[in-house]
């Protein structure tokens, strides 16, 4: 058996068996959480915490680099950069959010909501004194298989003031994590000293398997003062065999539908009421309900 971490209830069972039992994926993200993240051992430690944006990035290159057996999908997500509040598309695993919410239920991870400057809710993360008992007896292999996307790859080095090659290696020697950092425009990892950085890819558009085009129904056209008639993109539908299959897994069809036509409606004189909205701060809509609230602005 494992070492007691003071886990309990029946969803922290897997946590006490051997460290071979547990689930190779939660202990990767876990892992990860902890490098960048941890409560705090003593009054004298700060406590560090990680944005979800952050973590979703770097998860977005386990993926990539073939560690984590995710797939991902373009997800609307607000960022915030100079106190400002935009929405982009992002590379999002739902797989990887699933795993975070795991092992927030198990108390291997804390959570805390923030507000932006613009009071839109932010999450951040980080690993319990629980997580961090289970982190020490994650077997190395799977530490050292993690490390792949969390450090500079060991090739990459750069021409010290003498002319020899320097390793990014922090002050006490050791390599130095890999940072995310935004920009307005697209996500960087980089290094405390910037002497590796490298833009990541999770700001990038997905091929799209189907061409659409605006239809409107007959019934909801003007007969008389405004006619208009909407454009068709069937010409660029052979655009839609010059794309490259995505997928990291394989999956069936179960459905396969050609010349669909989709009707969607909207009440436009009101938008999302202040009950719904303060749900939305305070995540009593996620899975993982409640956590750590902090009045604190994330700048």
């Amino acid at each position: 058996m494992a070492a007691d971490t003071g886990l309990s209830g029946g969803g922290d069972a897997v946590w006490y068996g051997p460290p071979e039992s547990w689930p190779p994926e939660h202990c990767r993200v876990l892992y990860t959480i902890s490098k960048h993240a941890q409560q705090a051992r003593n009054v004298q430690s700060k406590e560090t915490w990680i944005r979800q944006v952050a973590l979703l990035v770097l998860l977005y290159e386990g993926i990539e680099a073939g560690i984590l057996p995710f797939d991902y999908s373009p997800s609307l997500t607000w960022l915030t950069f100079q106190q400002q509040t935009d929405r982009r598309w992002l590379r999002v695993s739902q797989e990887a959010k699933s795993v975070i919410d795991d092992l927030w239920e198990a108390k291997l991870v804390n959570g805390i909501k923030l507000s932006s400057v613009d009071y839109q809710p932010v999450t951040a993360y980080q690993a319990t004194f629980r997580g961090l008992a289970i982190v020490e007896q994650i077997p190395e292999r799977l530490k050292q298989e993690t490390d792949k996307f969390l450090y500079p790859p060991p090739a990459v080095i750069d021409e010290g003031a003498d002319g020899l090659p320097t390793a990014s290696l922090d002050s006490s020697g050791a390599p130095q994590l890999l940072h995310v950092r935004y920009d307005g425009e697209k996500f960087w990892l980089e290094t405390s000293d910037k002497s590796f950085v490298k833009e990541s890819g999770i700001t990038e558009s997905e091929d799209v398997s189907y061409v659409s085009s605006p239809y409107i129904p007959m019934c909801l056209r003007s007969s008389t003062s405004y006619l208009v008639e909407p454009t068709s993109n069937r010409l660029r539908a052979p655009e839609c065999a010059l794309g490259s299959n995505m997928m990291a897994k394989e999956a069936n069809q179960s459905l396969v539908l050609s010349q669909v036509h989709a009707l969607v409606g909207e009440w436009l004189p009101f938008g999302a009421n202040q009950i719904s909205a303060l749900n939305e701060r305070l995540g009593a809509m996620e899975r993982c309900q409640g956590g750590l609230f902090s009045s604190k602005l994330d700048l």
